[in-house]
């Protein structure tokens, strides 16, 4: 019998979970497949997509392919692109072809698909889904393959003996990670300078001047109310806060903050555009806030993919930790132009991880 491809629906949970297990062995993390969170990145209504985000195969028995969307809406200067971020692809190695179908079913109707990471199969998929788009849909030439910068994730202890002790093996090491941890969480000192400080807000309050506009250098993903609280209401995601930072009283950055297992992300921040100076303010606004709200995080990370603000958060104590190229296979022919994407925390399954 031929595999049936279908959206999943909540009923789907055990046969995706046993299906990521097959696939991914001990590479699993069991947050990915945490119940609460799979019902939040499958089913849950979502801002911008909607229902409707995860597609599987049945198989003869069970289900053999499996992926979902996450979803992104892509500014440019000339218009708004739905496309997303490709995570949770899986196949049953026992039926040849799965993994490319159920990747070309989800790819429908959507002006660009990314992936940021990913294994090295997964890199070497992507230039030939184009192809195969092409052939299924009738198109003249395959879709575009594209880098399109690169994601930056950095991070700075909070507790310096807590995060020696808790992130890593006891070793003989250790020691050298507490005096390392304990410079690192120390030196900067995270404090603004007078006429700046920040304060906690709700999503609805957060100024629109503030949210992420494109540039003629980047294409930006869109940011509203309503998409920072559905990422306040994620299961895996704890104490989920959102800030303004405010100069001589006037609001001139936000960052959304919330607890993944014992690390504080800095799951997203704006405006587009931060000059150095602004975004070490972030950085350390960050910091305070984590020390006032968060008394159980041992480590603070960020991710970034605009090279202007590196500099600032590392003024502001951030180290790099790594890089991750930003792939995409473009299906609209107005956004082959764009050469960078402005991403944060928010625009990966990363955030939640």
């Amino acid at each position: 019998m031929a595999v049936q491809a279908r959206i999943s629906s909540p009923g789907d949970r055990d046969g995706i979970t046993d299906l990521m297990r097959r696939a991914f062995g001990s590479g699993l993390s069991e947050a990915s497949v945490d119940a609460g969170f799979q019902r939040w990145k499958y089913w849950d209504e979502h801002p911008i997509a909607g229902t409707g985000r995860s597609f599987v195969l049945n198989g003869r028995e069970r289900i053999v392919g499996h992926a979902c969307r996450w979803p992104l809406r892509i500014l440019t200067a000339g218009g708004a692109f739905d496309a997303f971020h490709l995570i949770d692809w899986a196949a049953d190695s026992s039926h040849a072809g799965s993994g490319l179908q159920v990747l070309l079913d989800s790819c429908e109707s959507s002006a660009a698909l990314f992936s940021i990471g990913g294994s090295p199969v997964t890199h070497r998929m992507l230039p030939a889904v184009g192809q195969h788009l092409r052939r299924r849909q009738g198109r003249a030439e395959a879709l575009s393959y594209q880098v399109g910068g690169k994601v930056y994730f950095l991070s700075r202890p909070l507790r310096a003996m807590a995060a020696a002790f808790g992130e890593s093996p006891l070793g003989w090491k250790t020691v050298a990670r507490v005096a390392k941890n304990r410079i690192h969480a120390t030196l900067p000192n995270a404090k603004l300078p007078a006429g700046v400080n920040f304060e906690p807000v709700l999503p609805l309050n957060i100024p629109p001047a503030l949210w992420p506009a494109p540039t003629s250098e980047f294409a930006v993903t869109a940011r509203t109310s309503e998409l920072l609280q559905h990422f306040a209401n994620c299961p895996v995601l704890k104490q989920a806060m959102c800030f303004v930072v405010a100069r001589e009283g006037t609001p001139i950055a936000y960052f959304f903050l919330a607890l993944a297992g014992t690390q504080l992300r800095i799951a997203d921040y704006g405006p587009a555009g931060l000059d150095s100076q602004t975004a070490k303010w972030v950085g350390m606004a960050a910091q305070l806030a984590a020390r006032r709200y968060y008394p159980d995080a041992l480590r603070i990370a960020v991710a970034t993919s605009e090279t202007a603000v590196q500099p600032g958060l590392r003024e502001a104590g951030f180290r790099d930790t790594y890089e991750e190229e930003i792939r995409g296979l473009i299906a609209d022919p107005a956004l082959i132009p764009v050469k960078q994407y402005r991403l944060t925390y928010l625009d990966l399954d990363a955030l939640c991880l």
